[in-house]
């Protein structure tokens, strides 16, 4: 069946009207504003990691003082985690105000692919999140459960 679409899909040039391409050209300055603050964010959150871990270190001899290193950790690898999403967004962006610029299907076809990698990603990081959510529930259920004993 995919094959049959796509077919019909190059045979049919797919044109882009004025009311599309005014529609990207908007969802591309969003994009974009978004993605700035989103680099911002991610550096802040380096920032914060990287004063949190040498923070730790330095009061490290203070009892209860060490979780400011691995707040500090999981800050660096959040941020890494938050880098994709932030550059497919931003390069969405970038390739599709190109794109309407200079009228150039190439850069189209770039920038809908990041804003596809851009979806794939925040769907694949939502499902390891929900399966995370319901592990804890079912972790808790079961402590829950055997502390009732």
């Amino acid at each position: 069946m995919s094959e049959t679409i796509d077919k019909q899909i190059s045979e049919n040039e797919l044109v882009v009207s004025k009311n599309g391409l005014n529609f990207l050209k908007y969802s591309a300055k969003w994009a974009n504003f978004l993605a700035i603050i989103g680099f911002i964010g991610l550096g802040l959150m380096v920032l914060g990691g990287l004063i949190s871990i040498i923070a730790g270190a330095s009061i490290s001899r203070i009892p209860g003082m060490q979780q400011f290193a691995v707040i500090g950790i999981v800050y660096l690898v959040l941020a890494v985690l938050y880098f994709f999403p932030t550059l497919y967004l931003y390069q969405f962006a970038s390739k599709t105000k190109k794109a309407i610029q200079n009228r150039s299907q190439e850069n189209l076809d770039l920038g809908l692919e990041n804003l596809k990698s851009f979806f794939k990603f925040l769907g694949i990081f939502t499902i390891v999140v929900i399966s995370m959510y319901i592990l804890i529930l079912f972790i808790a259920i079961i402590a829950a459960a055997s502390s009732w004993r």
